[in-house]
């Protein structure tokens, strides 16, 4: 609900809204997953080894299956906002204003069935928390239920009966000017705060919906390649068929998050100047920043704190606990960038835009929501040693568009006098867009736990490599996008000297052109030609390079990130 008040030289305007983030789904899912290092030389993991040949033996890195069904429920966002806009002067405008929200954090499950005997890790106590008392196995012979007669040690019911804590209030103040210099120059400024009530909150809850003691999601690893106790007919052969759940929870590996996870937000301003050329032309330079706060951080938790030979639960924080899956609310993220475009409306023929942003984007371990990235830290215990730039950071963006209407036929520069002739070569119009930008980082590493850490990553590695030469090649080619001689896998139980997103893609370049043409019929039908070349060069993009140093085809390009060169034409009668 909304209402504004004109009064005098200010527009007040008020809202309030009431939104539920509940959400019943259904989630069946299963996978087997097989890596080079599963069959390589532990004394020689970088070189050797084969996906392929993991496959054939039958040897994963290890097997999930997920059937979950319900639902979270408990959750909304709620919130108010006020504001003014402020017309000081016939040159000075100021908007200000304030929004609050508070945002409860669904949770999975009905505390009043047996949909909430579900469960999440509190890492910072070394807890788990169940939402509800399951029965006793004993009882119930089924999961959810609790193994023994007692709930295991630092398994406790958890407050209030909700997993997910955060109850806080979070405040948004808005603050914006424009001042019109003179008849043709505007300055604008603007900056507020802004959070994100919804993305992750509906998915927190599915993290715990489907654990102990519930046997929705089961999951297991190869930890010894020479011994391997996961095998690809069966891979869950050997924790059983999930009739019921573990002894302790502690002893599962999956994606848990913090319940004391907050609400994301992220302050951002910008400082413009536009000014007007002429009737139709318009130039305009923009600064525009960001900085992403209390951001979803994804890193494998409760791994051993240093590298180094020997058993790992020695150097675990919790000895009890496997390591795992965890999320806080610990990342963080800046953008910074300069914004140009000069833009001209169609006029006498012609309009076009041209625009230039030169930006750089930074975040720590992850890049997007819930580090879709893959959250590649080598030490989760120094996660600051993964800042660096983010994996979709383009450092520079160039678009150019141009619409052309040709100057040929009757009534345009250039006509025959013919009319058969003119209304041929009349009313064709030309449309070009070109894009050229930056290539995107990646990442450089090699699979498997050299360090002995008991450390994993969805990505396949999260050990990197050392940088022992000049990586670059002075003409890099698909065979060999860098030198493949300036890396080496790390030494047993250390870490690689190479940093995050360390490396970039090709840069890509691309032009459309499509040519249009108008046949008037009479005073009340025409027909609309148009060909169109998308890629019109085309000129490959090539993807990332093979990034695992365990790979037979490491710095190898198999695949182009663009289409190829794409032609269509179309009719099209109006009447």
């Amino acid at each position: 609900m909304n209402v504004s008040k004109l009064y005098g030289k200010h527009l007040f305007n008020a809202g309030f809204n009431i939104n539920t983030n509940n959400i019943d789904q259904a989630i069946l899912a299963g996978s087997i997953t097989f890596s080079p290092f599963q069959t390589a030389d532990l004394q020689n993991p970088g070189r050797t080894g084969s996906d392929l040949a993991s496959f054939l033996l039958g040897v994963p890195v290890g097997g999930t299956r997920r059937l979950q069904v319900g639902g979270e429920n408990g959750g909304w966002v709620s919130g108010f906002h006020v504001g003014d806009r402020w017309k000081v002067s016939d040159r000075l405008t100021i908007n200000y204003g304030i929004r609050v929200d508070r945002t409860l954090p669904p949770q999975w499950g009905v505390v009043s069935d047996k949909s909430a005997f579900v469960g999440s890790l509190n890492l910072n106590k070394g807890e788990f928390w169940l939402r509800k008392m399951p029965p006793f196995c004993s009882q119930a012979g089924k999961a959810p239920c609790i193994p023994g007669n007692a709930l295991p040690e630092d398994v406790i019911i958890a407050p209030n009966n909700r997993i997910h804590q955060n109850r806080d209030f979070n405040i948004g103040p808005r603050l914006g000017f424009a001042f019109r210099l003179s008849n043709r120059t505007v300055i604008r400024s603007a900056g507020g705060i802004f959070y994100d009530n919804w993305a992750i909150w509906t998915q927190a809850a599915q993290s715990y919906g489907s654990g102990w003691p519930q046997v929705t999601l089961l999951q297991t690893v190869n930890q010894n390649p020479d011994v391997p106790t996961v095998r690809a007919f069966n891979p869950l052969s050997s924790i059983g068929a999930g009739a019921l759940p573990a002894p302790t929870p502690f002893t599962s590996p999956q994606t848990y998050k913090d319940p004391f996870l907050k609400v994301p937000y992220t302050p951002e301003w910008n400082f413009g100047i536009q000014h007007q050329l002429d009737a139709n032309t318009g130039l305009s330079v923009d600064y525009v920043g960001s900085h992403g706060t209390r951001l979803d951080l994804n890193t494998f938790a409760n791994t051993a704190r240093t590298p180094g030979p020997g058993p790992q639960i020695d150097r675990r924080p919790i000895r009890y606990l496997t390591p795992t899956n965890y999320e806080r609310s610990d990342g963080y993220s800046v953008y910074h960038a300069l914004e140009t475009s000069l833009k001209r409306q169609p006029a006498k023929g012609v309009g076009f835009l041209i625009s230039y942003t030169w930006g750089k984007s930074i975040d720590l371990s992850c890049s997007g929501w819930a580090g879709v990235e893959g959250c590649a830290n080598q030490d989760p215990y120094n996660t600051r040693a993964d800042r660096s730039v983010s994996s979709y950071d383009v450092t520079h963006v160039f678009n150019t568009s141009l619409i052309w209407e040709l100057p040929f036929g009757r009534g345009r520069s250039f006509s025959t006098g013919n009319r058969a002739a003119d209304y041929v070569i009349g009313n064709w119009q030309l449309n070009t867009i070109m894009v050229l930008r930056s290539g995107v980082p990646y990442t450089l590493g090699v699979s498997g736990d050299i360090a002995n850490t008991g450390n994993s990553n969805s990505a396949g590695f999260y050990a990197r490599l050392n940088l022992v030469g000049n990586a670059k090649l002075p003409n890099p080619s698909p065979a060999q996008w860098f030198n493949t001689q300036a890396f080496a896998a790390p030494a047993a139980f250390t870490y690689g000297n190479m940093g995050r997103n360390a490396m970039r893609s090709d840069w890509s370049k691309n032009v459309d052109l499509s040519l249009f043409r108008v046949f008037p019929i009479g005073e009340r039908a025409r027909i609309e030609f148009r060909a169109e070349a998308f890629n019109t060069t085309n000129t490959p993009v090539w993807g990332a390079p093979v990034v695992n140093f365990a790979n037979p085809n490491f710095g190898r390009v198999l695949n182009v990130a663009n289409t190829h060169r794409q032609l269509q034409g179309a009719l099209k009668l109006t009447f």
